[in-house]
């Protein structure tokens, strides 16, 4: 039978609210990571690497727009796009970085399926001195 225990008041963990130094879309890019984890997976010490990493997602996705639309024009300006892209990835890049210390990634993950096929590269590999 299930018994009931009264003890201390369980307090419920906020998610941090969006900084004010960011713009409306990066507000919903912070949102969005938040609530994708766990409401006290970032502490205060970790808001300026989230408020950059919402800042690059944001800058991404802009320079990914002005890339469809250079794309889209007939004739191609290989020059703007070859900027437009060289600016892509730039961004991709840091934002994979600041997404990786914050552990925020698939990579970052940990899971038993994981740590096994990193300790024989395999699931279904055998040893050979097995």
């Amino acid at each position: 039978s299930a018994e009931l225990v009264v003890g201390s008041p369980v307090s419920l963990q906020e998610r941090p609210e969006p900084s004010l130094q960011l713009t409306p879309e990066q507000q919903d890019i912070w949102i969005r990571v938040c609530d994708a984890l766990p409401a006290d997976w970032f502490g205060p010490e970790t808001y300026d690497v989230l408020i950059q990493y919402c800042r690059h997602v944001d800058a991404g996705n802009k320079i990914a727009q002005l890339l469809d639309a250079e794309l889209s024009r007939n004739p191609l300006d290989l020059v703007e796009i070859e900027k437009l892209t060289k600016m892509q990835e730039r961004e991709s890049r840091t934002m994979v970085s600041l997404a990786t210390k914050m552990r925020i990634t698939q990579q970052s993950s940990y899971t038993d399926k994981s740590s096994s096929t990193a300790k024989t590269g395999s699931r279904n590999k055998s040893r050979p001195w097995e």
